[in-house]
């Protein structure tokens, strides 16, 4: 097999095997035949190739990067229940059932009822997080002491459960 480089100022530029299919054929016109080892980079010291410097050095791996927590806002009702935990989805479901005398407790057991209700309707395709409707439906948690503050910002930006 050979290979051809475009140099450049002493080093290849462009390495390829067939620069004719690859390359304009103006720049294709630039290439000359080089050893099958010549890689981009490489310098022509004279007669003789040279891997550059840094490729005799093995390159210090990059840090991994940060984790990044990822939100969606629009998903499947299954992947917006997701978000909650199982003990979260137990209390909105006890919370629901409430029929106990605390008139306040059974509007709220009756606005989170009817918030749930909505979200587990069959017909409904997508929860999108960035309604209003979404967002207050969790703060009727908070009030509810199902979702802490925190966890109910977790959940308003679609953040998955952590570990």
């Amino acid at each position: 097999m050979s290979n051809y480089a475009r140099i450049i100022n002493g080093i290849a530029v462009d390495v390829s095997a067939d620069p004719i299919a690859r390359f304009h054929p103006v720049l294709a016109a630039e290439f000359v035949a080089v050893p099958d080892e010549v890689r981009a980079g490489w310098v022509l010291d004279g007669d003789v190739w040279q891997a550059p410097a840094s490729a005799d050095v093995p390159a210090e791996p990059e840090p991994a990067p940060e984790p990044v927590q990822q939100y969606k806002l629009q998903m499947s009702p299954v992947e917006f229940k997701m978000l909650l935990t199982p003990s979260e989805r137990l209390a909105i479901r006890t919370a629901r059932e409430y029929t106990g005398d605390d008139e306040a407790r059974r509007t709220l057991a009756y606005l989170i009822d009817d918030w749930w209700l909505i979200v587990d309707d069959s017909r409904l395709s997508e929860v999108n997080l960035a309604l209003p409707q979404v967002q207050e439906g969790l703060d009727m948690l908070v009030s509810a002491g199902i979702l802490t503050a925190e966890r109910r910002a977790e959940v308003g930006l679609g953040l998955p459960v952590a570990g």
